[in-house]
């Protein structure tokens, strides 16, 4: 009789672990598919899930079937994002989901980005994504919508990029992101990173790279992979160069100008490029909260007004049939200007007639120059190896002038309570220099590395 009640509760308790589980266990998933407007899958698309304050929870690269899931999320409400190089955005309908629900989205068929053609010129071009074992190629030379972005709005349209609020860089759900130009480490994060991004034309960027398990030849810091931003150079025999401009207003204007120079020959190439860009920008803010008791109303516009000024410039030589060197400098220098007017209400929150108005401004000056200078060698001891070696000096500089004047009225504006000044400056100063040797054996199905950083 005992042993009876013993296996009685044994299974009342295994009853209520296996329900205790199913309670615990997130079944929820969102899932969709995307077309073009051909009906066909729009492959390498970025689906984005944002949360109803448009916060980035999830973000995935589609596959050749177009296909996304976004599973194991939390009930609330959601949008999803897609973004494309050669489509315009998409963001869906808010969708209210409940805890393991399993929701299937009507197929997303993204509309045609549409723009004027002066001329047709029928070339051969790269297909526009292309994967490879270690990474995804984005030849953004062979995409027409790419021209007149900057390189911050190129890399959002990437497949598998997201460019949050904040415009942290997320590479399929992971931050920590390490952006390289050129096969070398920018060393840059935060504003600092979003400045130097800002200041590239994406009609200098030939293709972005994107590596999310680095291999022993990467000088990677961070945990969520790397960006490699490779630039244009010309390979054409002979001089060439070009000059390129671009001119677009929203509320406000932005402008750049740029030539390319080139000169190749049977042993050494020589290449420069000049950019120069003046861009206006507006940010607006309206945000009403409690915050311990106090009903506060924000309202606040932000102008930023950036002049950025790019030169690069180098030379490959080659020695013989398997020898190479390489030389090549790059300086990029920025001066921003940013005027950010705001109005804020403080109440009471019971007794609202209680209450003050803060009138504030942010006056910023942030000049900043980033100087790269590299020297290269290449070795080709066969058709399955090779050895290379890299020097790379650098140096970075950033400094941050604010001026805060803060005026508090009473709750008509008529009467000045107090002000109080705030004014700070911020510096930044990055020297490094690196010097890497790296080996590579190709086998049939294997391809060895190995290198040395210091």
């Amino acid at each position: 009789m005992r042993i009876t009640k013993y296996i009685i509760l044994v299974f009342i308790l295994l009853l209520w672990l296996s329900s205790y589980s199913q309670e615990q266990k997130n079944e929820t998933q969102i899932k969709g598919a995307i077309f073009n407007p051909e009906k066909t899958p729009a492959m390498f698309s970025t689906a984005i899930l944002l949360n109803q304050d448009s916060v980035i929870i999830k973000g995935v690269l589609t596959g050749e079937d177009g296909a996304f899931v976004f599973d194991k999320i939390n009930a609330g409400k959601y949008f999803v994002k897609v973004t494309n190089i050669e489509f315009k955005n998409y963001v869906s309908k808010p969708i209210l989901i409940k805890k393991n629900d399993l929701i299937a989205l009507d197929s997303i068929i993204l509309a045609t980005n549409s723009f004027k053609l002066n001329a047709v010129e029928i070339v051969g071009r790269k297909a526009l994504v292309e994967v490879h074992a270690d990474k995804t190629v984005f030849n953004v030379a062979s995409s027409v919508n790419a021209s007149g972005n900057n390189g911050l709005e190129l890399l959002s349209k990437a497949p598998g990029v997201v460019v949050d609020m904040d415009n942290n860089i997320i590479l399929q759900g992971k931050s920590g992101v390490q952006i390289f130009i050129d096969g070398r480490p920018s060393r840059l994060s935060g504003k600092d990173l979003t400045n130097f991004l800002e200041s590239i034309r994406s009609d200098n960027i030939e293709s972005i790279e994107i590596i999310t398990n680095p291999s022993s030849k990467y000088d990677a810091e961070g945990t969520g992979g790397i960006i490699n931003i490779k630039l244009k150079k010309n390979t054409s025999l002979g001089f060439n160069g070009n000059i390129i401009g671009s001119y677009s207003k929203g509320v406000l204007p932005r402008s750049s100008i740029g030539t390319t120079l080139n000169y190749s020959g049977r042993k050494i190439n020589l290449f420069t490029t000049l950019n120069y860009s003046d861009n206006h920008f507006q940010t607006d803010i309206s945000e009403s909260s409690y915050q311990s008791g106090y009903f506060i109303d924000q309202q606040s516009k932000s102008e930023t007004h950036r002049k950025s000024y790019n030169f690069s410039g180098g030379m490959d030589y080659a020695i013989n049939a398997k020898q190479s060197i390489s030389m090549d400098g790059r300086a990029f220098i920025n001066r921003s200007d940013q005027v950010l007017n705001g109005s804020t209400g403080i109440y009471d929150s019971i007794n609202t007639e209680d209450g003050e108005i803060l009138l504030s401004k942010a006056l910023d000056e942030i000049p900043s120059e980033n100087y790269n200078y590299n020297f290269g060698y290449r070795y080709t001891i066969d058709s399955t190896s090779n050895l290379s070696a890299d020097f790379s000096l650098g140096k970075y500089s950033s400094t941050k002038n604010t001026y805060q004047p803060n005026d508090y009225y009473n709750n008509s504006e008529d009467t000045l309570l107090r002000s109080v000044n705030n004014q700070y400056d911020a510096n930044t100063q990055i020297d490094l220099w690196s010097v890497m040797v790296d080996y590579e054996k190709r086998f049939k199905k294997l391809r060895c590395s190995f290198s040395y950083l210091f």
